[in-house]
């Protein structure tokens, strides 16, 4: 229910129970909340939007047919954004990433349901911001995956950075028992510099992307920033 906070970062968590449960180290997985890092511990956040201006998705999908199976995700340029297609077993889910900036919810859902007319599930749009905490660990708490950043929904993505979290916290923690001041930063500067890495990449295919000159497109071939590669292209 409550996390309570002291001089050494997160001092307990309340549960419903009513019973106070503590512990040396807090890991904070509680996603786009980000209860422990975000909310008890006030860490400032750090906006991707002048890289990536997508900030909702629409998504829906159908019980496949007769369609054959790819083993890999399709990404398709629409009119304010791009859609993904995930091929399963029986299933093909597919996702609308666009700017509420360029296009509303309603239009949004429009033009997927256009593209993808064997939508048979109820759609629904998913709210996100892209960017990062400007530290991941703060004291004794350590977020990981979606309660430390966010860059838009890319599964493999978000599976590849909660690996890369975890196993710098188990090395960390291996090589530095004591965990001092050094290490903790060390940390915090590897996992800014891949959220910005991801971030970047990102940025890349947005700037470059010419299929459709709609205002959208035009924004992001002209203001996207391309953070540590821009200066190849001042």
């Amino acid at each position: 229910l409550e996390a309570t906070v002291g001089e050494q970062g997160v001092s307990g968590l309340l549960f419903e129970s009513g019973k106070v449960r503590t512990a040396d180290l807090y890991i904070d997985a509680s996603g786009f909340r980000s209860e422990l890092l975000g909310k008890a511990l006030g860490e400032p956040y750090q906006s991707f939007s002048s890289a990536l201006f997508c900030d909702r998705a629409v998504i829906g999908g159908w019980q496949r047919d007769e369609e054959p199976l790819v083993a890999y995700t399709t990404a398709e340029t629409m009119d304010s954004g791009w859609c993904w297609k995930i091929e399963h077993e029986n299933f093909i889910n597919r996702g609308y990433v666009y700017s509420s900036g360029f296009i509303s919810d309603e239009a949004a859902l429009e033009e997927f349901l256009r593209c993808n007319p064997k939508v048979s599930t109820t759609p629904r749009v998913v709210k996100y911001r892209s960017g990062r905490y400007a530290r991941n660990w703060v004291k004794n708490v350590v977020a990981i995956g979606n309660s430390s950043g966010f860059v838009e929904p890319l599964e493999a993505t978000a599976l590849a950075q909660i690996i890369y979290e975890c196993r710098w916290l188990c090395l960390t923690m291996q090589d530095h028992p004591q965990l001092p001041h050094q290490a903790i930063d060390e940390y915090n500067h590897m996992m800014g510099r891949a959220w910005d890495e991801i971030r970047d990449f990102l940025a890349f295919h947005y700037k470059f992307n010419t299929l459709r000159a709609t205002d959208y497109w035009r924004h992001c071939w002209e203001h996207t920033s391309l953070g540590d590669f821009q200066g190849f292209f001042d």
